[in-house]
């Protein structure tokens, strides 16, 4: 036990009553550790109280933070997007882009234009660029569409960032997508007769329940992991086109050209993988 000296006043102390003595034992370590932790204990709590509510204020604030961040960015996309069709009106109005010829400045400004602003649109917007175009005439027209004699694309969209584009049930057919970027793009029940994808990539389509008959080219094709399925390819030029992991269950290949086309762990519309051919 430790011994205190008696000038402290802490040693061991006799006191006199008038029922005899009492004797108060000296303070031992034990007793000044307890009056030492029960505040530290204390202290440490608090600490940790106020570390977990601003370690929840700073969660809280990141989250509104990617909220704002969110909705800016739609704001933003929404922005882009009206600003390229007030863009392209002027030229179609003003310049008479319509009535151009498709190698003509003005063509070739309306080509630039949508590139450039289809680089900072996320898929939704870019689907809506390309719907915009299709419907404006400006992809092109293929023999018997709508009424119109065949006429050669005034906004060329080989090449372009599709990226990840939604183009569910969108209406491509005869467009030049030569080249074109479309991975993990959505063409869900696409009409794609006719179009040239030459070349184009489509890793990660979706091409489910699409028309990609009447000599639709997809020669080069980079379909690696695309969805094929119920996809309609009667006649379609497939040469050479990269299928694996492609999923063609139910689609129909009658007459489609597939020449020189590399399976690996491709299923064929009967379901069944293959290294080899369907």
């Amino acid at each position: 036990m430790l011994k205190w000296p008696d000038w402290t006043g802490l040693g061991e102390r006799t006191y006199r009553q008038s029922d005899g003595e009492v004797v108060q034992p000296s303070k031992t370590a034990w007793d000044w550790l307890q009056l030492l932790i029960v505040p530290a204990v204390l202290a440490g709590a608090v600490t940790i109280y106020n570390q977990v509510q601003a370690s929840q204020a700073d969660t809280r604030q990141a989250e509104l933070a990617a909220e704002n961040r969110t909705q800016l960015a739609v704001a933003n996309q929404d922005t882009i997007f009206q600003s390229y069709l007030g863009e392209m009106s002027t030229l179609l109005v003003t310049k008479k882009l319509l009535t151009s010829k498709p190698s003509s400045s003005v063509s070739e400004v309306g080509r630039i234009l949508t590139f450039g602003f289809m680089s900072a649109m996320d898929g939704a917007r870019k689907g809506e660029v390309v719907r915009f175009l299709y419907r404006a005439h400006l992809l092109g027209n293929p023999p018997g569409n709508i009424g119109r004699p065949p006429r050669a694309p005034l906004i060329d969209l080989a090449s372009a960032d599709l990226h990840g584009a939604n183009l569910r049930a969108a209406d491509l057919q005869g467009a030049n997508l030569t080249g074109a970027d479309l991975s993990g793009a959505d063409l869900t029940g696409a009409d794609l007769q006719t179009t040239n994808l030459d070349g184009a990539n489509l890793e990660h389509a979706n091409l489910s329940q699409s028309i990609l008959n009447a000599n639709a080219n997809l020669s080069g094709a980079d379909l690696t992991d695309a969805n094929l399925t119920g996809a309609s390819l009667v006649a379609a030029n497939l040469q050479h086109a990269y299928l694996t992991g492609a999923n063609l269950t139910g689609a129909n290949l009658a007459g489609a050209n597939l020449t020189g086309a590399i399976y690996n762990n491709t299923t064929c519309p009967n379901g069944k993988p293959t290294d080899t051919h369907c």
